[in-house]
């Protein structure tokens, strides 16, 4: 396995070093720390709460109808979530009632199917986030 590393520019954040495998991407993807989210409940309120700036998030548990909620938009960085179960979807809820994703209907989820991934990026302060790809493939 060839691992490379790269340091980020002294103005950023000295001495901080990400890891990248490129044998195994092929592409030379960075990685990030991975946060599992074993998923909860079947609504917002009752969805398992993932941290503010998680790194990657690990979905655990989709069987279609469990679900995580994200945290408040305002100060978030992009959640990259990844749902590897083979057949069932996870679903993803904003913040909170009054939240949307891609636009779509205050507080409802965002389900991420099965063997997929996306990364979530926070639109504004008033919990609207938006998903790439649009549709979670």
């Amino acid at each position: 396995m060839t691992t490379n590393n790269l340091r980020a520019s002294a103005s950023r954040a000295s001495g901080v070093t990400k890891r990248y495998d490129a044998a195994a991407t092929g592409v030379g993807a960075l990685q990030n720390p991975v946060t599992a989210v074993a998923g909860a409940g079947s609504s917002l309120a009752t969805g398992t709460a993932i941290s503010a700036n998680p790194g990657v998030v690990k979905f655990t548990g989709a069987d279609g109808t469990v679900g995580a909620t994200l945290p408040p938009s305002a100060g978030s960085s992009p959640i990259p979530i990844r749902n590897p179960d083979a057949t069932n979807a996870a679903k993803v809820y904003p913040n909170t009632s009054t939240g949307v994703i891609n636009n779509g209907s205050a507080g409802a989820a965002l389900s991420i199917p099965a063997n997929t991934a996306c990364v979530l990026y926070p639109l504004d302060g008033s919990d609207n986030w938006f998903s790439v790809p649009r549709v979670p493939s």
